[in-house]
């Protein structure tokens, strides 16, 4: 079976340890990539990746190089087989580039939904990572809909009898 490579690439403002440590620490994840987290704290043990969107994931290390590389066995839901991804951190000054493969994905029909929404993920995904690290700020939530409602003020009595409200 033939398999296809997606590279993601993004330089960042921050260090190679801090781009590391919010691939590999759990509190961190959560602060960037997904909505919750479980984590079986064993050598190679899983991590279940979860989102509001009901989908999930489950990734294990197989590879920990500090601060400058990672490797993890990906496998989300609905995908058709496991997958590998290999995030590697490389400094430029005072910046980071994060360069991401998401490997061993099949190219049969069986993966023709997983690969956009895979992109998708990913790209929004780095996109957060990058504004986490840089300013703090989760895009999650910033773009989330909001709905505000103005009374024009303070309903005092004489107001509420005005517009017929208790």
């Amino acid at each position: 079976m033939s398999t296809k490579t997606l590279t993601f690439t993004r330089t960042i403002k921050t260090t190679p340890a801090a781009a590391y440590y919010a691939f590999t620490n759990g509190t961190a994840l959560q602060q960037w990539v997904c909505d919750g987290l479980c984590v079986t704290p064993r050598a190679n043990g899983p991590y279940l990746l979860t989102w509001r969107s009901n989908y999930y994931a489950v990734w294990s290390f197989e590879e920990l190089q500090e601060n400058e590389k990672i490797v993890v066995t990906w496998h989300g839901k609905d995908d058709p087989g496991k997958t590998r991804i290999t995030v590697t951190f490389a400094e430029q000054g005072e910046n980071t580039s994060i360069t991401l493969e998401h490997s061993n994905i099949g190219t049969g029909d069986e993966w023709q939904n997983a690969v956009p929404e895979l992109e998708k993920g990913w790209n929004s995904g780095l996109e957060n990572l990058q504004s986490v690290l840089e300013t703090g700020v989760d895009l999650r939530f910033v773009r989330q809909p909001l709905l505000g409602i103005f009374s024009g003020g303070v309903i005092n009595a004489a107001k509420a009898e005005e517009l017929g409200i208790p």
